[in-house]
């Protein structure tokens, strides 16, 4: 979908994803207040296998934290922009 929305065609799942668009709008701030407490909770996990020097949960934490902020730089805002390109085509995407 993301390559028909990028080339400026009109995809049958644009109806869908514009729903899901508007849903993520609402959710927004909570999901980064949720990533937040993720991230404390890593912090937390990764002094503890540090203390019992265990390598593999602070690879772990590591992997996994790497992972959200990779969502929280790169995913998170693309959803809202390809959102945003929807809507200006959303008189397009009703004809599917």
């Amino acid at each position: 979908m993301t390559r028909e929305l990028a080339e400026g065609k009109i995809s049958s799942d644009f109806k869908r994803a514009l729903d899901l668009y508007e849903k993520i709008k609402e959710e927004y701030s909570l999901m980064l207040q949720e990533h937040g407490e993720i991230l404390k909770a890593l912090d937390e996990l990764e002094r503890l296998a540090r203390e019992a020097n265990e390598k593999e949960a602070v690879e772990f934490t590591r992997k996994l934290r790497l992972h959200a902020r990779t969502e929280e730089a790169l995913v998170y805002p693309a959803v809202p922009m390809a959102g945003k390109l929807l809507e200006q085509r959303s008189p397009l995407v009703g004809a599917y």
